[in-house]
């Protein structure tokens, strides 16, 4: 007799187990593959300082862009509330306290060496996005052996773990800059504080670049009024109100604000502020480019950046993003911590006391940033006023400038010839 519909229909039982086992290692496999999506969100998620990790993290963005809003598991657990148990699956990094980690004896993956080498120290307490930390980051690095995965990692060295002797360009032997160091901005224009809860040793000085301190905003060049919306001050005992686990690093480690008399007038701004800066980032440069994020304080009233000041700020190794230096003082929506804030072009007074931390320390702004004994705006000229044909501090500035522009443009010496026979002809001139 013919078979039964429902016998018909019935699938064999060899097929219906490769069927279970297919789904299984499926499932598995996705299941698998959001273990890394925090720590890749934690590197790139919102950070408007840091734009670079396009290049390095191609091969995560489809997958993050697909699953980002339907994976609530991914994010930390950090506003559960205190007795109500946490029942969302999580199998992203640990979140347990780091400090009982012993990170020093983590050994980086195949495919990837995170803060080693170079005499480089691991902050392991340093917050990124997502309430993530350095330590996480190492720890996950550990067993890395992806290498594009990698790559995401290792563009936080330079804030997870900096090189102990690297020189600064802001260092101690620079008259003309000082720095704060591990300093936060609450948000909306809040409170500044220092994060005391930072360390790279037991031996750590850091505490010596985080003294009370304010900008002195009557302090004005003459005849020009000063910009009243500038204030800045910090105190070395403030203790922050908020939740210092919302306050997260900038990915960019270096903030860095510089200021010259009448520097709302490109010519004065480029003799008294860009020359000497340029002279000392020339000597000491960071790292990386994307290290450094500056800051022009523009002295007059009112006045804001121009072209001009951005064109030429070009030529100094930063990450491109330059801005006035009120944009950091009204600060952002969000709590934002900085590993250095620098300060370039100021003069610094403190008050009389036998503890460097119980100075109360004020800086008003200087007329020029020298270098070395030489004094703006008296470049390439000696103690008498006589012109000092040896001299190449213009060109060596021309020089690094188109270099710059022309790295991020081959076609810009074409340009350049093509505009200058462009306007000699409109002018009846000869081209060639």
């Amino acid at each position: 007799p013919p078979p039964s519909p429902s016998e018909r229909r019935r699938i064999p039982k060899t097929v219906s187990w490769l069927l279970i086992i297919f789904i299984l290692v499926t499932v598995n496999i996705w299941y698998s593959s959001k273990d890394l999506l925090p720590i890749i969100s934690a590197i790139t998620e919102g950070d408007e300082d840091n734009d670079d990790s396009k290049a390095v993290i191609e091969a995560q963005t489809s997958y993050s862009t697909e699953h980002e809003t339907s994976e609530p598991s991914l994010q930390m657990q950090t506003h559960m509330p205190a007795n109500k148990p946490n029942t969302l699956r999580n199998h992203s990094l640990p979140t347990n306290n780091f400090n009982n980690t012993d990170t020093d004896n983590i050994t980086a993956g195949a495919a990837c060496t995170f803060c080693q080498g170079d005499g480089r120290i691991i902050n392991p307490s340093i917050r990124l996005k997502n309430g993530y930390t350095c330590a996480d980051i190492k720890q996950r690095t550990a067993t890395e052996d992806d290498e594009h995965r990698c790559k995401a990692f290792q563009t936080l060295e330079n804030l997870c773990c900096p090189t102990a002797n690297w020189t600064h360009f802001w260092g101690k032997d620079n008259p003309e800059c000082f720095h704060l160091t591990n300093i936060c901005h609450a948000p909306n224009d809040g409170e500044w504080f220092y994060d005391r809860s930072v360390q790279y040793s037991p031996h750590d000085i850091s505490t010596e670049h985080q003294p009370t301190i304010t900008y002195n905003q009557r302090s004005m060049h003459a005849g020009v009024a000063s910009d009243a919306r500038i204030h800045f001050n910090v105190s070395s005992t403030t203790v922050y109100s908020g939740n210092m686990t919302e306050c997260p690093y900038s990915h960019t480690p270096h903030h860095v604000v510089s200021q010259s008399a009448y520097n709302h007038m490109i010519g004065e701004f480029y003799v008294r502020q860009l020359i000497g800066l340029h002279q000392w980032m020339r000597d000491y440069p960071p790292e990386s480019d994307q290290d450094i994020q500056m800051y022009v304080h523009t002295s007059a009233r009112n006045s804001g950046l121009l072209d001009g000041h951005r064109l030429f700020m070009g030529v100094l190794p930063q990450n491109d993003k330059v801005n006035n230096f009120l944009s950091l003082v009204q600060g952002k929506e969000s709590c934002e911590c900085y590993q250095t804030l620098a300060f370039c072009g100021y003069t610094r007074t403190a008050s009389e006391a036998t503890n460097i931390q119980s100075r109360n320390q004020t800086f008003d702004m200087a007329a020029a940033i020298t270098y070395k004994g030489e004094k703006s705006p008296d470049w390439c000229h000696d103690k008498a006023k006589n012109l000092d044909l040896t001299c190449t501090i213009y060109n060596d500035f021309r020089q690094d400038l188109m270099a710059r522009y022309a790295r991020e443009d081959s076609l810009l010496q074409h340009k350049i010839r093509e505009y200058r026979r462009q306007t000699l002809s409109a002018a009846g001139l000869p081209s060639e």
